[in-house]
């Protein structure tokens, strides 16, 4: 009997009326809507990993969790999941390759955001955008002076939607204008939200389109990142290219920035990183040597080519939204000062520390950028960061769940 192995997908628990649903979405794309099941089907889908039948999965199931499905309920699911191509089998990997090549052969990147978190309409947009740059310059704090002798080498600005991070990009991207405007390629280190540890880095010759246009893809910058790490490896997940939304919301700002004018790009989605513990980063590598080689190869581009580098992040995910408790005042004081934390280690462009501290804190608040933020700060190597702005967005209608995010300019 065929022994399912469930892909790597989005899973959120939702509410139908007052009954309680996972909503599981492909990130890939290649599932073609979302599916949902009852909640309590959680433990089954869990100990779906390739190694049980449905009737070893019905077994495993009653002794581990004490919930009992029959062999022939759980194959019902099996060929569900199967016919929406949710496992991981010859079915979807052969719908994967015809959909991979879809993409390498269209035009460019198609925007997955607009009209969710920016307005698809290239004048609309502009002004939206400006709106926010003049809103988030006059309100206070003010924003910290970065001097015009310091050349900027780069930024972090988040990923979150605009709707709640729009004061932290405008301002960040507003300090770095010049900068941006004067360069010919840009590289853009995107959080690959569904990558792994195994996947390193990964890379596309895919352009990336705006209202605005068309960012060409540095093909020769990429095939020479590619030959270092190994092709193989860096086009493994290409087609999460196509779902990710970090790096097209940083193209948005920087074409914006720009005045919708092209610039070259260098897009790379980072995945997350494998945090062990007992174990100091300072004396030990724990980073993917695959990770290792690209900041490597970034730092030689970026001085070769004088391209900015952008690291498109978000930092703590905090609350029920995300598995945590409410954010009382004293979760809300754990947060700050955690933050505050890794906030010191960006100002001194510390990739090692940064590293260090997520790993001493078996990264407690889930900052979600962590690969991309790391890949910036060591292809920086001896830069210092000023921080901008930073921001707590609300993460669900209650105020107990937040998502912070900061603005950092390096020079």
């Amino acid at each position: 009997m065929l022994k399912p192995k469930l892909r790597p997908l989005d899973v959120r628990p939702v509410f139908q009326g007052k009954q309680r649903l996972l909503m599981l979405r492909d990130p890939l794309g290649i599932a073609s809507r979302e599916i949902f099941l009852p909640a309590e089907i959680g433990p089954l889908l869990h100990l779906m990993d390739g190694t049980r039948d449905a009737r070893d999965l019905s077994i495993s199931l009653s002794l581990r969790f004490g919930q009992h499905i029959s062999p022939a309920d759980i194959q019902q699911l099996i060929n569900v999941l199967d016919r929406e191509l949710l496992l991981d089998n010859d079915n979807f990997r052969t719908q994967q390759q015809k959909i991979l090549e879809e993409f390498r052969q269209a035009p460019f990147r198609p925007m997955n955001c607009a009209g969710s978190s920016y307005p698809e309409n290239p004048d609309t947009l502009a002004k939206t955008l400006q709106n926010y740059v003049e809103k988030a310059c006059s309100d206070t704090p003010s924003i910290p002076e970065i001097s015009p002798t310091k050349k900027i080498l780069g930024l972090i600005c988040p990923h979150i939607d605009f709707q709640r991070g729009w004061r932290v990009y405008a301002r960040v991207w507003h300090q770095a204008k010049q900068a941006f405007i004067n360069a010919d390629t840009v590289i853009i280190i995107g959080t690959d939200h569904y990558g792994t540890d195994e996947s390193g880095v990964t890379l596309t010759y895919q352009s990336y389109a705006t209202p605005w246009g068309v960012l060409p893809t540095h093909r020769d910058a990429v095939e020479y990142i590619a030959h270092t790490v190994g092709e193989d490896t860096a086009f493994a997940g290409e087609l999460r290219h196509k779902g990710e939304h970090s790096i097209e919301l940083a193209a948005v700002w920087l074409h914006f920035i720009r005045e919708g004018k092209a610039c070259h790009l260098i897009p790379i989605l980072t995945g997350t990183f494998q945090i062990e513990k007992n174990k100091d980063p300072h004396t030990e590598s724990l980073i993917n040597p695959i990770v290792e080689k690209t900041c490597q190869v970034i730092s030689k581009i970026a001085e070769d080519l004088q391209a900015p580098i952008v690291s498109a992040a978000d930092l703590s995910h905090v609350g029920p939204a995300f598995g945590g408790p409410p954010l009382d005042l004293r979760e809300s004081a754990r947060l700050k000062d955690t933050d505050a934390r890794l906030l010191e280690y960006i100002t001194r462009c510390d990739a090692t520390g940064f590293f260090a501290e997520i790993c001493r804190t078996q990264n407690e608040t889930h900052v979600c950028g962590v690969s991309a933020i790391f890949t910036l700060m060591r292809a920086l190597k001896s830069a210092r960061g000023t921080v901008i702005d930073y921001q707590r967005c609300p993460a669900d209608e209650n105020g107990l769940s937040a998502v912070t995010i900061c603005g950092a300019i390096f020079s």
